[in-house]
């Protein structure tokens, strides 16, 4: 199995998925997580599918040993309004989480 590369299952699984939790966060104006946790996507596909929705990396941190990592996302509009998301997770106990807001 892939876990590099976004595919069109994955794409098609998840991207209904990742915009409904982005139209939430935002209709609420509220910081909101969405837990993708062995739900079938990867770091790297998630990534991927934020940048096909608008989404440019900004920064990735980590942690080292524990393998817990940040890559913080931005989305700006043509109106100058920002959109923050980060995708979090840890790879020592693996946990993959898509948060969206300030």
């Amino acid at each position: 199995m892939n876990t590099w590369g976004i595919t069109d299952e994955i794409r098609n699984k998840f991207k209904p998925i990742v915009e409904e939790h982005i139209k939430k966060a935002e209709k609420a104006n509220e910081f909101r997580e969405l837990e993708l946790t062995f739900q079938g996507i990867s770091p790297a596909q998630l990534q991927d599918l934020m940048t096909e929705l608008g989404y440019e990396e900004e920064s990735t941190e980590s942690n080292g040993w524990q393998w817990d990592f940040w890559i913080n996302m931005v989305n700006s509009n043509k109106q100058g309004i920002s959109r923050k998301a980060c995708i979090s997770g840890c790879g020592m106990a693996f946990s993959l989480t898509l948060a969206i807001g300030e």
